[in-house]
């Protein structure tokens, strides 16, 4: 029977290569199963050449999952998790960062923050009267702030210039520390919080924040929350 199973293997590149490898697997399966061959003395060796595959089964040691594993392998088709990248829809990429006074890092972050969709930042130390044309970055030409002083917190959100975003002011009423944008694609909404909380600040900062979040999920339950604590 390991013979047959053997000449069985050799899987063609041709239309009905995917007919001949599942055949070949049901039928090592059920061998497996029905046959009571022991799973110790199974082993698999596959050469490959430019146009045909082959498979040769020995007596030896293996697990019979390993050599499903490694017959869809022979196929060329198989896809690495997590699959072909077109049929993923793109995620939005968030990050968020204490940079502790932004108009002295804007190059740090054309180096290294850019590559993300939206970027949330807590202590930027800016002024109401910084203007946002220092502050511009390419491909992201929308900008949403809450200034402090020159020399502690303040919070400020880049967008990526393919987004549309908007803010939602009456969710920070309750929380002034903090920025509430909306992304919405065709299909979903986001919430996306990004929040300071200075040192020394009243425990009632919670309940405010718990507040903010129950009325966010009004709008939709997709909430992110970034920020320092």
């Amino acid at each position: 029977m390991l013979r047959e199973l053997a000449y069985l293997a050799k899987i063609c590149t041709s239309d009905t290569e995917t007919v001949c490898l599942t055949c070949f697997i049901l039928l090592v399966y059920n061998f497996i199963k029905y046959n009571g061959v022991n799973k110790s003395h199974i082993a698999n060796n596959y050469v490959h050449t430019q146009n045909t595959a082959y498979a040769t089964i020995s007596m030896a040691v293996i697990n019979p999952i390993l050599i499903i594993d490694n017959i869809l392998l022979l196929s060329g088709d198989i896809e690495t998790n997590p699959g072909p990248v077109d049929n993923i829809k793109q995620c939005l990429s968030i990050i968020h960062q204490n940079i502790r006074s932004v108009r002295n890092k804007l190059d740090y972050i054309k180096d290294n923050l850019t590559d993300f969709d939206i970027i949330c930042l807590t202590e930027t130390h800016l002024s109401v009267d910084y203007p946002n044309t220092n502050l511009m970055i390419d491909t992201f030409d929308k900008i949403f702030r809450k200034d402090n002083t020159s020399h502690s917190g303040g919070l400020l959100v880049y967008a990526a210039s393919h987004l549309i975003p908007k803010r939602i002011i009456e969710l920070e009423t309750i929380l002034p520390e903090s920025i509430w944008v909306e992304i919405k694609d065709r299909s979903k909404s986001f919430l996306i919080c990004t929040v300071y909380r200075p040192p020394h600040m009243a425990v009632e900062f919670w309940d405010r924040l718990n507040i903010s979040i129950e009325q966010a999920s009004e709008i939709t339950n997709n909430i992110v929350i970034l920020g320092g604590y």
